[in-house]
Protein backbone atom coordinates (compact mmCIF):
# COMPACT_ATOMS: atom_id res chain seq x y z
CA UNK A 1 0.00 0.00 0.00
CA UNK A 2 1.09 3.41 -0.97
CA UNK A 3 1.41 5.86 2.29
CA UNK A 4 -0.63 9.15 2.30
CA UNK A 5 2.26 11.27 1.17
CA UNK A 6 2.49 9.31 -1.73
CA UNK A 7 -0.97 8.71 -2.24
CA UNK A 8 -1.59 12.28 -2.06
CA UNK A 9 1.80 12.85 -4.64
CA UNK A 10 -0.22 10.59 -7.15
CA UNK A 11 -3.34 12.40 -7.17
CA UNK A 12 -1.09 15.15 -7.93
CA UNK A 13 0.27 13.54 -10.95
CA UNK A 14 -3.11 12.49 -11.74
CA UNK A 15 -4.30 15.90 -12.23
CA UNK A 16 -1.33 17.13 -13.62
CA UNK A 17 -1.30 14.35 -16.51
CA UNK A 18 -5.25 14.71 -16.90
CA UNK A 19 -6.08 15.91 -20.72
CA UNK A 20 -7.53 19.22 -20.85
CA UNK A 21 -10.27 20.36 -23.23
CA UNK A 22 -12.72 22.94 -23.71
CA UNK A 23 -15.01 20.83 -26.33
CA UNK A 24 -15.41 17.11 -27.80
CA UNK A 25 -17.33 15.83 -30.17
CA UNK A 26 -17.46 11.68 -31.04
CA UNK A 27 -18.69 9.74 -33.30
CA UNK A 28 -19.14 6.00 -32.83
CA UNK A 29 -21.08 2.70 -33.01
CA UNK A 30 -23.15 1.20 -29.36
CA UNK A 31 -24.49 -2.14 -28.72
CA UNK A 32 -27.06 -1.36 -25.86
CA UNK A 33 -28.25 -3.77 -23.57
CA UNK A 34 -31.64 -2.74 -21.86
CA UNK A 35 -33.38 -4.72 -19.16
CA UNK A 36 -32.36 -8.42 -21.81
CA UNK A 37 -33.45 -6.67 -24.78
CA UNK A 38 -30.23 -5.54 -27.79
CA UNK A 39 -30.17 -2.43 -29.61
CA UNK A 40 -27.06 -1.98 -32.57
CA UNK A 41 -27.38 2.01 -32.56
CA UNK A 42 -24.60 4.80 -34.30
CA UNK A 43 -24.07 7.12 -31.34
CA UNK A 44 -22.89 10.56 -30.99
CA UNK A 45 -21.35 12.08 -28.02
CA UNK A 46 -21.11 16.12 -27.68
CA UNK A 47 -19.34 17.62 -24.46
CA UNK A 48 -19.05 21.60 -23.68
CA UNK A 49 -16.27 20.79 -20.59
CA UNK A 50 -17.82 21.27 -17.23
CA UNK A 51 -21.56 22.24 -18.50
CA UNK A 52 -23.40 20.16 -20.56
CA UNK A 53 -23.19 16.59 -22.08
CA UNK A 54 -24.98 15.98 -25.35
CA UNK A 55 -25.90 12.39 -26.71
CA UNK A 56 -27.87 11.47 -29.43
CA UNK A 57 -28.90 7.76 -30.61
CA UNK A 58 -29.32 6.31 -34.07
CA UNK A 59 -30.90 3.05 -35.37
CA UNK A 60 -30.56 1.60 -39.29
CA UNK A 61 -33.34 2.88 -41.54
CA UNK A 62 -34.65 4.86 -38.70
CA UNK A 63 -32.54 7.75 -37.31
CA UNK A 64 -32.92 9.03 -34.08
CA UNK A 65 -34.25 7.58 -32.05
CA UNK A 66 -33.11 9.25 -28.59
CA UNK A 67 -31.49 12.06 -27.43
CA UNK A 68 -29.93 12.98 -23.98
CA UNK A 69 -29.37 16.44 -22.21
CA UNK A 70 -27.35 16.76 -19.14
CA UNK A 71 -26.04 20.04 -17.75
CA UNK A 72 -24.70 20.48 -13.91
CA UNK A 73 -28.17 20.19 -12.26
CA UNK A 74 -30.37 17.94 -13.98
CA UNK A 75 -31.20 15.43 -17.21
CA UNK A 76 -33.57 15.12 -19.83
CA UNK A 77 -34.31 12.40 -22.21
CA UNK A 78 -36.15 12.46 -25.88
CA UNK A 79 -37.64 9.21 -26.70
CA UNK A 80 -39.00 9.44 -30.00
CA UNK A 81 -39.67 5.79 -30.22
CA UNK A 82 -42.33 5.92 -27.34
CA UNK A 83 -42.82 9.73 -28.02
CA UNK A 84 -41.83 10.71 -24.35
CA UNK A 85 -39.86 13.30 -22.59
CA UNK A 86 -38.22 12.27 -19.24
CA UNK A 87 -36.59 15.02 -16.78
CA UNK A 88 -35.69 15.02 -13.38
CA UNK A 89 -33.06 17.25 -11.14
CA UNK A 90 -29.72 15.48 -10.71
CA UNK A 91 -29.68 15.35 -6.64
CA UNK A 92 -32.59 13.46 -6.95
CA UNK A 93 -31.03 10.49 -7.85
CA UNK A 94 -29.80 8.34 -5.37
CA UNK A 95 -26.33 7.16 -6.62
CA UNK A 96 -23.85 9.72 -5.71
CA UNK A 97 -25.86 11.04 -2.74
CA UNK A 98 -22.81 12.12 -1.02
CA UNK A 99 -22.22 15.19 -1.80
CA UNK A 100 -20.28 15.25 -5.10
CA UNK A 101 -21.43 16.34 -8.06
CA UNK A 102 -22.98 14.11 -10.24
CA UNK A 103 -22.63 15.62 -13.73
CA UNK A 104 -18.85 15.71 -13.36
CA UNK A 105 -18.84 12.09 -12.20
CA UNK A 106 -20.74 11.03 -15.21
CA UNK A 107 -18.53 13.78 -17.67
CA UNK A 108 -15.55 11.75 -15.74
CA UNK A 109 -17.01 8.60 -16.48
CA UNK A 110 -18.26 9.17 -20.78
CA UNK A 111 -14.38 10.27 -21.11
CA UNK A 112 -12.47 7.81 -19.05
CA UNK A 113 -10.96 10.62 -17.27
CA UNK A 114 -9.71 11.49 -13.78
CA UNK A 115 -12.72 12.94 -11.15
CA UNK A 116 -11.12 15.75 -9.39
CA UNK A 117 -13.56 14.20 -6.34
CA UNK A 118 -11.19 11.78 -5.61
CA UNK A 119 -8.65 14.20 -4.79
CA UNK A 120 -10.55 15.49 -1.49
CA UNK A 121 -11.25 11.51 -0.64
CA UNK A 122 -10.07 10.92 3.26
CA UNK A 123 -8.25 7.82 3.92
CA UNK A 124 -8.26 6.63 0.57
CA UNK A 125 -6.03 3.54 -0.40
CA UNK A 126 -3.46 2.93 -3.23
CA UNK A 127 -1.60 0.45 -4.35
CA UNK A 128 1.07 -0.21 -6.90
CA UNK A 129 0.98 -3.12 -9.27
CA UNK A 130 4.15 -3.07 -11.93
CA UNK A 131 3.24 0.01 -14.07
CA UNK A 132 -0.30 0.42 -12.39
CA UNK A 133 -1.81 1.25 -9.20
CA UNK A 134 -5.44 0.72 -7.96
CA UNK A 135 -7.05 3.26 -5.72
CA UNK A 136 -10.23 2.50 -3.43
CA UNK A 137 -12.51 4.65 -1.40
CA UNK A 138 -15.05 2.86 0.79
CA UNK A 139 -17.40 4.02 3.44
CA UNK A 140 -20.29 2.87 4.82
CA UNK A 141 -22.99 3.80 2.34
CA UNK A 142 -20.71 3.63 -0.42
CA UNK A 143 -17.47 1.83 -2.28
CA UNK A 144 -15.64 3.05 -5.70
CA UNK A 145 -12.27 1.86 -6.80
CA UNK A 146 -10.30 2.66 -9.75
CA UNK A 147 -7.74 1.05 -11.66
CA UNK A 148 -4.79 3.23 -13.21
CA UNK A 149 -2.39 1.70 -16.34
CA UNK A 150 0.18 2.89 -18.08
CA UNK A 151 0.40 6.48 -18.16
CA UNK A 152 -2.40 6.75 -15.52
CA UNK A 153 -5.05 6.25 -18.07
CA UNK A 154 -7.75 5.42 -16.09
CA UNK A 155 -8.78 1.60 -17.18
CA UNK A 156 -11.48 0.13 -14.68
CA UNK A 157 -14.26 1.96 -12.73
CA UNK A 158 -16.28 0.75 -10.10
CA UNK A 159 -19.01 2.70 -7.70
CA UNK A 160 -21.31 0.74 -5.56
CA UNK A 161 -24.01 2.18 -3.39
CA UNK A 162 -24.44 -0.28 -0.68
CA UNK A 163 -27.91 1.25 0.83
CA UNK A 164 -29.08 1.70 -2.79
CA UNK A 165 -28.29 -1.69 -4.64
CA UNK A 166 -27.13 0.38 -7.67
CA UNK A 167 -23.80 -0.61 -8.96
CA UNK A 168 -22.06 1.09 -11.96
CA UNK A 169 -18.98 0.06 -13.72
CA UNK A 170 -16.86 1.15 -16.51
CA UNK A 171 -14.32 -0.29 -18.72
CA UNK A 172 -12.24 1.54 -21.10
CA UNK A 173 -9.23 0.36 -24.01
CA UNK A 174 -6.70 3.21 -25.55
CA UNK A 175 -4.79 3.28 -28.76
CA UNK A 176 -1.44 3.40 -27.95
CA UNK A 177 -0.92 6.50 -29.68
CA UNK A 178 -3.31 8.03 -27.12
CA UNK A 179 0.03 8.08 -25.06
CA UNK A 180 1.79 10.61 -26.60
CA UNK A 181 -0.96 12.89 -27.42
CA UNK A 182 -2.30 15.99 -25.71
CA UNK A 183 -5.78 15.10 -26.73
CA UNK A 184 -7.06 11.59 -26.02
CA UNK A 185 -10.10 9.49 -26.09
CA UNK A 186 -11.02 5.82 -25.36
CA UNK A 187 -11.07 3.83 -28.76
CA UNK A 188 -13.95 1.85 -26.51
CA UNK A 189 -15.90 1.72 -23.64
CA UNK A 190 -17.86 -0.35 -21.26
CA UNK A 191 -20.59 0.90 -19.23
CA UNK A 192 -22.68 -1.55 -17.33
CA UNK A 193 -25.20 -0.05 -14.69
CA UNK A 194 -27.61 -2.26 -12.48
CA UNK A 195 -29.90 0.29 -10.60
CA UNK A 196 -32.56 -0.93 -8.52
CA UNK A 197 -34.85 -2.71 -10.93
CA UNK A 198 -33.09 -1.75 -14.55
CA UNK A 199 -29.98 -3.32 -15.69
CA UNK A 200 -28.42 -1.55 -18.54
CA UNK A 201 -24.98 -2.62 -20.46
CA UNK A 202 -23.50 -0.64 -23.07
CA UNK A 203 -20.14 -1.27 -25.10
CA UNK A 204 -19.18 1.87 -27.32
CA UNK A 205 -16.94 1.72 -30.26
CA UNK A 206 -15.82 5.63 -31.24
CA UNK A 207 -13.91 6.10 -34.66
CA UNK A 208 -13.85 9.66 -34.41
CA UNK A 209 -12.93 12.67 -31.83
CA UNK A 210 -12.67 16.43 -32.29
CA UNK A 211 -11.56 18.70 -29.46
CA UNK A 212 -12.04 22.18 -29.26
CA UNK A 213 -14.04 22.88 -32.21
CA UNK A 214 -17.46 24.78 -32.12
CA UNK A 215 -20.11 22.23 -31.50
CA UNK A 216 -23.85 22.80 -31.14
CA UNK A 217 -26.39 21.45 -28.66
CA UNK A 218 -29.85 20.93 -30.33
CA UNK A 219 -32.19 20.15 -27.84
CA UNK A 220 -36.33 21.01 -27.62
CA UNK A 221 -39.53 19.16 -26.55
CA UNK A 222 -41.70 18.36 -29.47
CA UNK A 223 -45.70 19.82 -27.70
CA UNK A 224 -46.62 16.14 -28.75
CA UNK A 225 -44.37 14.36 -26.36
CA UNK A 226 -45.75 12.89 -23.35
CA UNK A 227 -43.96 13.85 -19.84
CA UNK A 228 -43.20 10.49 -17.98
CA UNK A 229 -42.42 10.78 -14.26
Amino acid sequence: MLSPVEVRELLQEMEQSAFDFSTLSVRGKCQLELNGKTYDVAVQLRIQKDEVIWLSLQAPLIGEVARLLITTDSIQVLNRMDRTYYQKRLDEYPIYADGKPLFFEIQSLLTGTFSPSWVDVPDLQAKKLDNSYWLLDSTLEMQQQMHLGAGLFVQYFSHIQKNQNSHIESEYKWKKQAYQQKHRFPNSMQVNVDWTNATFKSRFDFQTARFNDPIEIPFSVPGSFELIQ
